[in-house]
């Protein structure tokens, strides 16, 4: 190279970790100090026991914890009755006002049903089996490193928790939704059953298990250098779109709902509304909906906890929409993006908690002196509250690859980084 010659710029398309390395950018402080080398951790045994200890713990669980439970709160004239039915692994208990008035094993099912519970049991004990037997091997493997067998052992043995946990979880999807001829009753789900505790721990041990196998069989690498920036810069984008939609959709759909059995009718409680409407899609007129705006509620105090939901969850929609824009513009390479991201996403995580503790503190609450009473009166939380608790997870994953590119940048980008200004990004865009 002539001594004259300039170094040529690397294009703005360059990876995310390189260095603009012309001799007008070194400026009089020198060359900025490079990164260290490439280095790579490998997600292995450790990693794999870490994520079977909740798969022990979930199915274990589920042996004995309600599937389905039903509960209905009937007002007549003069006396009030609370009737539930707890559908567990091996029996259903019903209970009128606390006292137990029913009792009725697995074996006295109808058929269908009968053979679906049965395969549902053996499959939820074998897996529970197989997931101790999985958990013992990945402790054999952290202590013996490196030996083939005992890791081909591990990925078989996990293999068949995860083809038993996906037999329990289709099995219990069955029971729960289908309809079988030979029963006189239809299903849970049209008998008004809700999903409990087993049945989601089942599910989160089945997707826990299907993440642990993908592990095991592949060669999983994280970069733990200046490659991770564009790979948190990804996670922060698309984790804070998914909360911004997910703020935006908690506006417009049920947060809790009470199904009335007898008169066919549902009462759901939005943010700014309480509606009454009929839910049996058999009858061919359908009976008209009843709306009662929050501010119409005769109780301030219940009246004064929505409005500050209704607040909290406009200023939700508000940070993470600018968490997104900072996002795109991270991605972007921006300059001066990446303290706006922290400050947005921990911003989005505070104002999420805030409505997740309110919301529940309305559900719990006795409202002026029992006028208003969801948890009491059997009202269920519903996708509405569900979904503001994954907005609130999808920011606190946002944060954390926001925390993760403030320090990789301070760490190997203290002098210059891999930045770009408004113009340059503008100009690549265009050109």
């Amino acid at each position: 190279m002539a001594p004259n010659e300039k170094v040529s710029e690397t294009s703005d398309n360059q990876p995310f970790n390189e260095y603009k390395n012309s001799n007008e950018e070194n400026g009089w402080m020198g060359p900025p100090k490079p990164p260290p080398p490439p280095r790579d951790v490998s997600l292995g045994p450790k990693h794999v026991l870490l994520l079977m200890i909740p798969v022990v713990v979930f199915t274990l669980a589920s042996i004995g914890l309600p599937w389905y439970c039903k509960r209905q709160y009937v007002e007549l004239t003069a006396d009030t009755y609370k009737i539930e039915g707890i559908v567990y692994l091996f029996k259903s208990v019903f209970w009128v006002n606390g006292t137990e008035i029913a009792k009725i094993n697995t074996d006295e099912y109808c058929y269908s049903i009968r053979v679906r519970t049965k395969v549902l049991e053996t499959f939820v004990i074998v897996s529970a089996v197989l997931a101790l037997l999985t958990l013992g091997l990945s402790v054999a493997c952290v202590l013996k490193k490196g030996h083939v067998k005992m890791r081909k052992a591990l990925k078989a043995s996990l293999g068949c928790t995860l083809v038993g946990l996906s037999i329990a979880v289709a099995f219990n999807f069955s029971i729960y939704y289908w309809s079988f001829s030979d029963c006189p009753e239809p299903s849970y789900r049209v008998r008004l059953f809700e999903p409990h505790t087993a049945y989601v721990l089942i599910v989160m041990a089945w997707v826990i298990t299907i993440c642990t196998t993908y592990i095991a069989g592949n060669n999983i690498t994280i970069p733990l250098d200046a490659r991770s920036l564009g790979i948190c810069s990804v996670a922060f984008l698309l984790s804070t779109l998914v909360a911004f939609i997910l703020s935006i959709l908690a506006c417009f759909i049920p947060h809790w709902f009470y199904k009335d059995d007898i008169t066919q009718r549902v009462s759901d409680v939005l943010l700014w509304y309480h509606r009454e409407g009929n839910f049996n899609w058999n009858h061919t007129s359908h009976a008209p909906r009843y709306y009662v705006y929050v501010s119409d509620l005769n109780c301030p105090a219940l009246v004064k906890h929505f409005k500050a939901i209704e607040g909290i969850s406009i200023a939700s929609v508000s940070i993470n929409f600018f968490a997104f824009i900072t996002g795109l513009l991270l991605w972007l390479r921006l300059s001066g993006t990446i303290i706006p991201a922290v400050v947005f996403s921990y911003s989005g995580c505070i104002i999420a908690l805030v409505q997740f503790a309110l919301e529940l503190k309305v559900y719990y609450t006795n409202w002026c002196s029992g006028m208003y009473v969801y948890s009491g009166r059997f009202f269920v939380l519903s996708a509405g509250f569900e979904v503001v608790v994954s907005a609130f997870c999808l920011m606190c994953a946002a944060s954390s690859a926001a925390t993760i590119v403030y320090i990789l940048d301070k760490k190997f980008f203290a002098l210059k980084g891999p930045w770009r200004s408004a113009k340059s990004i503008f100009l690549g865009l265009i050109s």
